[in-house]
């Protein structure tokens, strides 16, 4: 069952981040990682249940979900989501080699 989303604006603001950060570098690789973001949320709202419950044990209390996803170039991405009131709330995107979370994500 397809679930809605909502992006919570820290989320939103790890995109534009992401986004400025890629854009720098690569124009292309920008484009393509925003495309393999949104694969990874369409895929999400097809099979909120499947991804494990986020590695750290604060997240996974508060069972948050992480969605992984790569790039092009093998990048891995998480996507930290929890699944509220029959829909999916995405927390924040994080970017590779980014510390484990250990305090409260918003």
């Amino acid at each position: 069952m397809k679930l809605p989303i909502a992006i919570h604006q820290k989320a939103q603001s790890d995109i534009v981040k992401i986004l400025k950060w890629l854009r720098k570098r690569s124009i292309s690789g920008s484009q393509r990682w925003f495309v393999a973001l949104n694969l990874a949320i369409e895929w999400v709202s097809d099979n909120p249940h499947s991804p494990p419950f986020a590695s750290e044990p604060l997240l996974a209390q508060l069972k948050v979900r992480e969605k992984l996803f790569k790039t092009r170039m093998g990048r891995t991405y998480g996507m930290l989501y929890t699944i509220e009131h029959e829909g999916v709330l995405i927390l924040r995107i994080r970017g590779p080699r980014q510390r484990p979370i250990n305090r409260p994500i918003l």
